[in-house]
C-alpha cells in the first residue's frame, strides 16, 4: 500500500480508496487493494472522503487476531490467522502461526501443503488440480529452499511441470510491539475469505 492519493471515508475510517484521478470535476477511485473503479462529482467524493493521514494508514496496517477461510476445502472451516486491513485484489492477506497451519494440514483445509523445519518453510504443490506425481520429501524439500529464491517459481517433478510456493517464516511486529513467527501463505496469491457471520437467531414465536 503507498500513500499517495488514498482517502478514508469520514464516516468509516478503515474504508480506504485509491484515487486514480481527480480531474475537471470528477474524481475517478476504487477501494485500495482491489476492486470495481468508480467515478463521481469531485464535491460529492470530498463530502464523503478525505485524505488518508499517517495515523490512519499505521492503523490500517496494523494486525489483530482474526480467521480464514479457503473456498478449495472441501468443508472450509476457519483457519486463525493475523490480518490487517491491506487487500490482494480485494482479498485478505492473512498471516499464519506454524501450529495453525500445521492443525488445516491436518484436518484438510490446505492440500499439497508441506512443512520443511530445515528451510523454516511451508511448501505447497500445484499440478493444474491434477495429482502430484509421487516424490520423496527428503530429496525434494531442500532443493526446492535451495533454488526457489522467490515465494513462486515452477520446477520439474516426474516430468511434469509443478508450480512451487514457497512461504517462509517471519517475525510480525504488533501494534503493542510484541512479535509473532508467522508464514504469509497464500497472501497475495489465494482468493483468502472471511468466515462468514451466523445468522441471528429468531426467538420463538410466542
Amino acid at each position: 500500500m503507498t500513500d499517495d492519493n488514498l482517502y478514508v471515508r469520514r464516516d468509516q475510517s478503515d474504508h480506504i480508496v485509491h484515487v486514480s484521478a481527480m480531474q475537471d470535476g470528477v474524481v475517478t477511485y476504487a477501494p485500495e487493494g482491489g476492486g470495481f473503479q468508480q467515478e463521481v462529482a469531485e464535491a460529492k467524493f470530498l463530502r464523503a472522503y478525505r485524505a488518508a493521514t499517517p495515523d490512519d494508514l499505521a492503523g490500517l496496517r496494523n494486525f489483530s487476531k482474526g480467521a480464514v477461510v479457503g473456498d478449495w476445502a472441501e468443508e472450509p472451516a476457519p483457519i486463525p490467522a493475523w490480518l490487517n486491513a491491506e487487500l490482494w485484489n480485494g482479498f485478505p492477506q492473512p498471516a499464519f502461526e506454524k501450529g495453525d497451519l500445521l492443525e488445516a494440514i491436518a484436518t484438510g483445509q490446505l492440500p499439497n501443503t508441506h512443512y520443511y523445519e530445515p528451510g523454516d518453510a511451508f511448501i505447497f504443490l500445484e499440478n493444474c488440480g491434477e495429482e502430484i506425481p509421487a516424490f520423496d520429501p527428503a530429496e525434494l524439500f531442500p532443493k526446492i529452499a535451495e533454488s526457489v529464491k522467490t515465494d513462486h517459481d515452477e520446477i520439474d517433478l516426474g516430468g511434469e511441470t509443478i508450480e512451487v510456493y514457497v512461504f517462509r517464516g517471519r517475525d510480525l511486529t504488533l501494534a503493542d510491539g510484541t512479535s509473532v513467527h508467522v508464514y504469509d501463505v497464500g497472501a497475495g496469491y489465494w482468493t483468502w475469505g472471511l468466515p462468514e457471520e451466523p445468522e441471528p437467531s429468531m426467538s420463538p414465536t410466542p
